[in-house]
């Protein structure tokens, strides 16, 4: 088993409450890409490891902190919720990122 495999957790992100919408833009693909990542038809190509390994260690970490989902009965449209969702996580994977440099 690769290190993707290992590390790739289509149902972490899914109780993170990342969608296809918010996986295409925080990995830069598809959304039909994306998608197939999340039914488990395929996972992300090993030249995108790096970046899937920071999105999980995010999408982790915001489990963790119970950041992740964000609550639907706070008031919040659906379109207010995408964005907290992909500026948390990518704000979590710039961090990563600069740590390991």
């Amino acid at each position: 088993m690769n290190t993707n495999e290992q590390t790739w957790s289509a149902d972490l992100l899914r109780r993170a409450g990342v969608g296809p919408r918010h996986l295409a833009v925080l990995m830069d693909v598809h959304r039909m890409t994306a998608a197939k990542w999340l039914t488990g038809k395929s996972n992300p190509h090993h030249l995108l490891q790096e970046r899937a390994d920071r999105l999980m260690r995010a999408v982790r970490l915001s489990l963790e902190n119970h950041s992740l989902p964000i609550d639907k009965d706070k008031g919040l449209r659906i379109s207010e919720i995408d964005v907290r969702t992909v500026a948390m996580l990518s704000t979590l994977m710039e961090k990563d990122e600069e740590a390991r440099l």
